[in-house]
């Protein structure tokens, strides 16, 4: 096991004449990669692309609040639960 981590750490691309030292963090990032890619397929779910969110209980910036404020306004619904708008593409 631990042989394989440090062969992990460094990557040595010939062709390109570089070497890449990886952080702990990118062989985390690859385990749960690993990890969901063997979930999807255990419940035969089919994807192209899986992409690992590492800030997802972050809190967004106010930027982005304001940017999906101004996304959602015409689509959100009244207190009623009614949809007055409808979203369509």
């Amino acid at each position: 096991m631990i042989k394989e981590v440090q062969q992990d750490l460094i990557e040595i691309n010939l062709e390109q004449q570089s070497l890449i030292i990886k952080s702990p963090i990118t062989l985390y990032f690859k385990f749960l990669h690993c990890r969901m890619a063997g979930l999807l397929s255990k419940f035969r779910i089919d994807y192209s692309d899986l992409k690992i969110i590492p800030d997802v209980n972050k809190q967004p910036s106010d930027g982005t609040k304001s940017f999906f404020d101004k996304v959602v306004t015409g689509i959100k619904k009244d207190g009623t639960g009614n949809s007055n708008n409808y979203f369509s593409l």
